[in-house]
């Protein structure tokens, strides 16, 4: 039986249903009272007996033969080229239903999509367009239509009618059904989880194209998404999405399609200038390696990746962050980027050498910025690192990234100068007698060599016993033991400085003792005088090396 049936017959309305209600095989009607002079006229055709006021002849019955609409809800992981896969009803737990929508965009018929993704609609009109709505909302019939809806995290891929074969060419969640007189299969319906493409730029200290654990992120760099369905590694045209790494480095493009997709870098200006790493990088970035260098190329200041095919189902697990919405088989999550610090220039340390002595010039290479070119003063490239003095320049050249710096070797000629004290000046009969000399650097050089110092011997009159540990003679602080005495010089007293490698420069040492002399019963003077032996530490100024005072004595 139709629909609009005529609930009260007595309203005399023709050409409708008045079957209400269906006992068995049987169709009914309401109840239809009938009184002489009071029934409707000109009904037609006329077909009774009885005058036309004395006829009833509203009553009639409407019947169809019925047509059924039935599809599938698939999860598609391969669309939208043709609708297919596994079925589903109820995607994360939440059900998904069908409704059948008619042209006046209200709801003529729902069902909840079986566990399997098949659904049905029983008893529907021949010859008549219907739109068929996927969605989480169930509706009421004569509500209007829904709109197309899906549980989070999934997203459509297509819609088919009728054939099982290609899409409606929409991706809307919404298909048009035409049905005449026979059962419509296929209202088909595709699908899916999207997939999530990410995930670290991060700073390349050494620059090996490797994450290493104490590399930190870069935050605030650029990241663009592009589409490559040709895989000519060049994007078809603006970028598709876009975004910004965290603080730590990350990044993530979530609820994407399967297809083909390169990934470009800007990194953050205003401070360090970023170049990309050159080293270890992942030309394939469908190889899935994590935690390296996915930057093969750099157009203008973008770096950008290889193409990346994704496709739900196949994309590597295991990544750490997990920082994408899509399940972790449908997140690749290996597509990072190395950047390293590009400097200005480099700034070298005059260094001073030891007459006759050679520098390895790599051994003074500014660190992560190892194995670049040095060149002499006139540009020349330096044939062997193991140099003399002279100014050097040394490049360093990775990518786009070039800094330069100039390393001075100078001959290193210290100054060493002496001076002595004694304490009393003047003494009468025998006395003891301090006696502190230091020594001092004035040219801010190191030593090359072991400096020497000595001391005339004033024997007999003056005897001593040098104490090689003593930190303090006669009130004043001394360092003896930086001072190594050599006992066997008949004319001299000789120490040698060993306190450290070489003796510092603008450095200074002091050694003290404490003797006796004797004025054996007369009166007069002596000298006690200090001299640094002659070329010690590799000075050559010898103007300065001596200094004396005189004691004077009275029996």
């Amino acid at each position: 039986s139709t629909q609009g049936e005529e609930l009260n017959p007595n309203n005399n309305v023709d050409n409708n249903d008045n079957g209400v209600s269906k006992i068995g095989a049987e169709y009914v009607s309401g109840t239809v009272t009938l009184a002489i002079g009071t029934e409707p006229t000109g009904e037609t055709p006329n077909n009774g007996t009885s005058s036309d006021n004395n006829s009833n002849l509203t009553v009639d019955f409407g019947f169809y033969q019925p047509v059924s609409i039935s599809g599938n809800v698939f999860v598609d992981n391969n669309g939208p080229t043709n609708v297919d896969g596994t079925g589903i009803g109820a995607p994360n737990g939440t059900q998904l239903y069908a409704t059948l929508v008619n042209t006046a965009g209200n709801v003529s018929a729902v069902v909840p999509v079986n566990p399997n993704g098949t659904f049905t609609f029983v008893d529907v009109h021949p010859n008549t367009t219907y739109s068929v709505v996927l969605s989480t909302t169930l509706v009421t019939i004569g509500n209007p239509a829904p709109t197309a809806s899906l549980p989070n995290g999934w997203s459509n891929v297509s819609e088919d009618c009728c054939d099982n074969t290609g899409n409606d060419g929409n991706v809307n969640g919404t298909t048009t059904v035409s049905i005449a007189l026979s059962d419509v299969p296929n209202v088909n319906f595709g699908i899916r989880q999207p997939l999530s493409l990410g995930n670290l730029v991060w700073e390349d200290i050494n620059k090996n194209g490797l994450k290493d654990a104490t590399e930190p992120g870069i935050a605030a760099a650029n990241v663009n998404l592009y589409l490559d369905a040709n895989s000519d590694g060049t994007p078809d045209g603006a970028a598709i999405q876009t975004t910004t790494t965290n603080g730590n480095g990350l990044y993530i493009f979530d609820n994407l399609d399967l297809g083909n997709y390169i990934v470009g870098v800007i990194p953050p200006t205003g401070g360090n200038v970023y170049t990309s790493s050159m080293n270890g990088q992942e030309l394939n970035p469908n190889s899935n390696i994590d935690d390296n260098d996915n930057g093969i190329i750099t157009i203008g200041a973008e770096t950008r990746s290889g193409t990346i095919t994704l496709l739900a189902g196949t994309e590597p697990t295991g990544e750490t962050p997990n920082n994408g919405n899509a399940p972790d088989v449908n997140s690749n999550l290996t597509v990072d980027f190395g950047f390293f610090v590009c400097p200005n220039g480099f700034t070298f340390n005059p260094l001073f050498v030891c007459a006759g002595n050679l520098t390895d010039l790599t051994t003074l290479e500014p660190v992560n910025y190892t194995g670049g070119v040095w060149t002499n003063a006139s540009g020349t490239p330096v044939t062997t690192t193991n140099v003399g003095p002279g100014t050097y320049n040394y490049t360093f050249q990775s990518g786009s990234c070039s800094a330069t710096g100039t390393l001075t070797i100078t001959t290193n000629v210290p100054d060493y100068t002496p001076t002595i004290t004694i304490a009393p000046s003047a003494i009468t009969g025998t006395s003891n007698v301090r006696v502190i000399i230091q020594i001092s650097e004035i040219l801010n050089k190191p030593s090359c060599s072991d400096v020497y110092i000595f001391v005339p011997r004033l024997e007999p009159r003056f005897t001593f016993g040098y104490e090689p540990v003593a930190t303090t003679i006669g009130g004043v602080a001394v360092s003896n033991a930086n001072w190594q005495y050599f006992t066997s010089n008949p004319n001299f007293y000789v120490w040698k400085y060993i306190g450290s490698a070489t003796f510092p420069a603008n450095g200074s040492s002091k050694l003290g003792f404490i003797g006796s002399y004797d004025p054996s019963q007369t009166d007069g003077a002596t000298t006690f005088s200090v001299q640094i032996f002659q070329g010690s530490g590799g000075e050559t100024n010898l103007t300065n090396n001596t200094d004396s005072e005189n004691l004077i004595y009275f029996r």
